[in-house]
């Protein structure tokens, strides 16, 4: 793997860039976070495994919020169902990388909770 070397400033063109996307829809953004966080609200709720469902769910959400940020940058309209899209990934071959990222998740928030009882 290659890191690239990028000035400071395109971390704060990637911010500036980020808000031009929000402007264009700010309704359709916010509403895909509003599900996004109501999707782990409600996965919190499911006794036993509702908090460890949490950390798993994050990567397989992220990439729903990624691609309805991609569908604004490339001028269309994000749909509410494009939240589900890393739910899709099986199609591709992606959806074990992602619930692997997922486990690592857990497993990792679990010992930090564990470790600040």
């Amino acid at each position: 793997m290659q890191v690239d070397r990028i000035p400071p400033r395109a971390g704060w063109r990637w911010m500036t860039q980020g808000f031009r996307l929000l402007r264009r829809e700010p309704l359709a953004l916010f509403g895909t976070a509003a599900g996004f966080m109501l999707t782990l609200a409600i996965a919190g709720q499911v006794p036993l495994i509702g908090p460890l469902a949490i950390p798993v769910l994050i990567p397989l959400l992220t990439v729903g919020f990624i691609q309805a940020a991609r569908t604004v940058d490339e001028g269309g309209k994000p749909l509410p169902l494009m939240l589900f899209e890393g739910f899709r990934a099986r199609s591709r071959g992606r959806l074990a990388p992602l619930l692997v990222l997922g486990v690592i998740n857990a497993v990792l928030s679990a010992c930090a909770m564990g470790i600040a009882l």
